[in-house]
């Protein structure tokens, strides 16, 4: 089999020791983990903006800031690497200019709907960071998203970036982790124990679904409710700091801020059930939630939402409870149930979760289409072929799209910046 090098460049903090992470960085890790595991040579860089932020107190390596990614480094950290592929990951970043003379194909891991995601962080509208986002998609030689029903929406915006998806190499790489232990193994606390695990951003609203279980518990006098995570700058507005006063004031929710992963995955060995349900929005049809993945790697069924990507997954194989999170009695009436009968019902459901990602969700097979998207473009590349697709001149000036959604994100180093740089 041919070698092939590639440079995966993160959307975030990546599962390192010691390190707090996010779905980007569990996304882009099993990118990168999984494209060691079908025999490619992987180097990585993560982002400066985010993961020396403030929310990252922790002790990053020398090696690991030494080749941290910024807007002005990419071209240096590619002429260091010389991969055959540079893939960045969930967004569009590229900062390479399209005359770049390295041998590199360009590849795009699409993991969500991006735009819309951008326009609750700047504020903008969706017209505009749509326009952006197609001017960005116009340089890259490849792309990849989480799902089939992802890879229709991706269509239509890059038919409007003058690409043609059937014409370009594309993958659809399916969210996975990394779990470090038998998933199958797992007791059942004396207690219904459930977890939430993740940041808290503008399109995710679980503000009435974590409030209604948290009074359910302390009604009952029995059971607990564990939240990691917390509030990114951008998101933090009154809405969530009114979520976060009234949490607080329940006796069996308890909040513990962001945290090492591996010291998350301590309480996922003892967690009943998860909670991973949000308000119905566009972004969140189309978004696959890497907690989510996350809990079925670990064997911990989820309180899931009734209508996304996900949904029938879980349903089919009774893995999980799907639910509409409008429907707040349903929430209550499922919570009075599982503090009853959580004894007879998490077992089962346990090991029907730890079987979704043994049989269909590991990350070499998740990733399996991904790798050879990869070998075909550095087969490109040691052949001598031209890149693929030229962007139109109209678009080779375009900025960024991700560059204001990340100077929202160096508030994280405790000041207030502006969106638009200077």
């Amino acid at each position: 089999m041919e070698r092939c090098n590639v440079h995966v460049f993160a959307s975030d903090v990546l599962p390192l020791p010691g390190l707090p992470t996010s779905g980007g960085g569990l996304r882009s890790w099993q990118l990168i983990e999984g494209l060691r595991a079908h025999g490619l040579e992987v180097t990585y860089s993560m982002p400066a903006e985010v993961y020396l932020g403030k929310i990252f107190e922790k002790a990053i390596a020398a090696e690991e800031n030494e080749k941290a990614w910024n807007f002005e480094n990419q071209e240096a950290l590619l002429e260091r690497f010389d991969p055959e592929v540079a893939l960045w990951c969930n967004a569009p970043t590229l900062q390479v200019r399209p005359d770049w003379p390295g041998r590199a194909r360009f590849l795009a891991d699409l993991h969500g709907p991006i735009n819309m995601e951008s326009v609750f962080v700047t504020k903008r509208t969706l017209e505009d960071t749509t326009r952006e986002l197609t001017g960005a998609l116009a340089r890259y030689d490849g792309f990849s998203c989480v799902s089939g029903r992802q890879r229709y929406y991706w269509t239509g915006l890059l038919a409007a970036a003058g690409i043609l998806i059937d014409e370009v190499p594309f993958a659809v790489t399916p969210l996975s982790v990394e779990v470090e232990r038998d998933p199958g193994e797992r007791g059942v606390p004396d207690e219904l124990r459930l977890i939430y695990a993740g940041g808290f951003y503008p399109w995710q609203n679980c503000m009435e679904v974590l409030v209604a279980i948290g009074e359910e518990l302390d009604r009952a006098g029995t059971g607990r409710l564990d939240l990691f995570g917390g509030v990114h700058e951008f998101s933090d507005s009154p809405e969530f700091q009114e979520l976060f006063a009234r949490l607080r004031t329940f006796d069996r929710v308890h909040l513990h801020g962001f945290v090492a992963r591996d010291e998350l995955a301590a309480y996922y060995r003892r967690a009943s059930a998860a909670v991973d349900l949000m308000h119905r929005n566009i972004e969140r049809e189309l978004a696959v939630t890497t907690r989510t993945a996350e809990y079925l790697a670990q064997g911990i069924p989820p309180l899931y939402n009734n209508y996304n990507i996900l949904s029938d997954l879980v349903r089919r194989h009774e893995a999980g409870w799907c639910l509409d999170p409008d429907d707040l009695e349903g929430v209550r009436r499922l919570v009075r149930h599982l503090l009853v009968h959580h004894a007879e019902e998490i077992p089962r459901r346990s090991a029907n979760a730890a079987r979704i990602y043994t049989e269909e969700l590991t990350v070499p097979a998740t990733t399996a289409a991904l790798a050879k998207v990869c070998r075909q473009l550095g087969t490109e590349v040691r052949s001598g072929g031209i890149r693929r697709f030229q962007a139109p001149t109209a678009l080779r000036t375009a900025k960024p799209f991700h560059k204001r959604f990340y100077y929202a994100w160096q508030a994280l180093s405790g000041k207030r910046v502006r969106i638009e740089k200077k």
